[in-house]
């Protein structure tokens, strides 16, 4: 008996120009959920299929790439990258609280001794994505003119590892930046 493959044409075309195809690509995140992350956070669960929007490798064209820490393009939902400089890969993930469908944003952050937990965001409405910026220095929403107009009000940052991009395309965006000093994430208000 022969088997046959079903899979999303536009989805798998576009991956395939990427050098990769989806399941490839999306294994390492559901495999490290499973494997580690999931204990870290029980009550949660990663989106299902229906969340995910059909199109999303297709972004790339508009300029609102989902990639990760390697650039290769990902689903929206997740990214890697080297956040905390130690040079283990971290992860980070929307994922839902299965009690009350409350979208929540966390960053598995490696340690000495595997992963810790960091909460960055909740409550927030589907339509935000991640992806994961490069270090280097970057203005803020108030720079641009988008956000406060006040003294102490930051006007760019600087990011000495890889950042965890929030956005939304055409929208609002925050970026999160390991603090060293502090051992957590500082937010940044940002343009898109």
């Amino acid at each position: 008996m022969k088997r046959h493959r079903a899979c999303l044409p536009i989805v798998a075309l576009s991956l395939l120009v990427a050098g990769c195809t989806a399941p490839q690509q999306e294994r390492k995140y559901r495999i490290f959920f499973a494997e580690t992350g999931q204990a870290l956070v029980p009550g949660y669960r990663l989106p299902g299929e229906s969340e995910y929007g059909p199109l999303w490798a297709l972004v790339e064209g508009g300029g609102w790439q989902t990639q990760d820490g390697s650039g290769r393009t990902k689903a929206e939902f997740w990214t890697s990258g080297e956040f905390n400089g130690d040079a283990t890969i971290d992860y980070a993930y929307i994922l839902e609280e299965v009690a009350t469908d409350t979208r929540t944003l966390v960053a598995f952050v490696s340690t000495a001794g595997g992963y810790e937990v960091v909460r960055l965001d909740e409550g927030f409405p589907w339509g935000i994505w991640l992806r994961t910026r490069e270090p280097g220095r970057y203005e803020t929403a108030a720079a641009a003119g988008a956000g406060p107009d006040s003294p102490e009000s930051i006007l760019e940052f600087e990011a000495e590892n890889q950042v965890i991009d929030f956005f939304q395309a055409e929208g609002g965006a925050s970026s999160f930046v390991w603090n060293a000093a502090t051992r957590s994430f500082d937010r940044f208000s940002t343009t898109d």
